[in-house]
């Protein structure tokens, strides 16, 4: 019976040693990856963005091809590298990706991470209008536009469901952008939204903000920084 009570104790004590406390959010793509840290919090549904801190951004356009990971060991060596400068304790990993993301992907993406660390994946689209909720736009229907170094992630958001998404080539972002948003809403049966969303910060080139505007007829509010 002590034995047992001293494994159960053992046992207890790992899992509370091993739980993680804070999340390192990696937001890989194109144009490179973003890491950001925030401390204090064990899953993301509880993330306080006026919290969360920019760790690092590094711009590298031959990690990822249109948002696909292009050069698995090149992504692995980065990783390592910057897990072991950061040390940090007792976190759990969650990358941004893609709804395009495959199994192999995903497991390219963790393979020199020892087993016990915790890993998960989200939809880069959701992770935004979570971000646009928590800072009150209260639109019920949201365009979000995601651009990197050669494509853009479109999303169309009804609250918190998401109604439909598509991945374009970024030298076509204006024309496919205005018939995804005119077919989509005949599609869907909805009035056209007060605004557009852009997110510019994975960014490092620019995008006309006039010329979007004059396709859509609608005003485009830019994130150049997440957090801002």
């Amino acid at each position: 019976m002590a034995q047992r009570r001293g494994i159960t104790e053992q046992f207890l004590m790992w899992r509370d040693v091993l739980k993680p406390k804070h999340l390192l959010l990696i937001d890989l793509h194109s144009s490179g990856v973003s890491f950001y840290l925030a401390k204090d919090v064990s899953e993301l549904p509880g993330l306080d963005f006026s919290s969360l801190v920019l760790l690092e951004q590094i711009f590298d356009e031959d990690l990822c091809k249109f948002n696909a990971l292009a050069d698995a060991s090149r992504w692995q060596s980065l990783l390592q590298r910057k897990l072991a400068t950061w040390q940090l304790q007792q976190y759990a990993l969650v990358f941004l990706l893609t709804h395009q993301v495959t199994e192999l992907e995903k497991q390219l993406l963790t393979a020199q991470l020892p087993f016990w660390q915790p890993a998960s994946y989200v939809s880069r689209d959701y992770f935004y209008n979570f971000y646009l909720l928590q800072k009150r736009n209260f639109g019920p229907v949201k365009l979000i536009i995601s651009c990197f170094a050669d494509c853009a992630q479109l999303s169309l958001f009804k609250q918190e469901t998401l109604l439909s998404h598509e991945t374009i080539a970024l030298f076509a972002l204006t024309d496919r952008t205005k018939h995804f948003l005119q077919h989509q809403l005949a599609l869907q049966q909805l009035s056209k939204p007060d605004c557009v969303y852009l997110f510019s910060h994975n960014q490092a080139t620019v995008v006309s903000l006039q010329k979007l505007k004059k396709a859509l007829e609608l005003e485009v509010i830019e994130i150049k920084h997440l957090p801002e």
